[in-house]
């Protein structure tokens, strides 16, 4: 949501690895936490609509009913 993928001082991506977060990123997190008490839940709104958008997530799907 904040572009941090394609900052290399935050992660790194290994060919056939998972992506790797460094302790820089946790430091970045934590002083956008202490500058917004709403940070994680705004950030977690935008990512919920983005794949809302993109029809993506289970809330895309209707529930079944038994």
């Amino acid at each position: 949501m904040h572009g941090i993928d394609t900052e290399e001082a935050f992660s790194h991506f290994f060919g056939f690895g998972v992506r790797r977060y460094s302790k820089a990123f946790a430091a970045w997190i934590v002083e956008k936490r202490k500058a917004d008490n709403q940070f994680l839940t705004k950030t977690r709104a935008q990512y919920k609509a983005l794949q809302q958008k993109q029809g993506k997530g289970p809330w895309t799907t209707a529930k079944k009913k038994k």
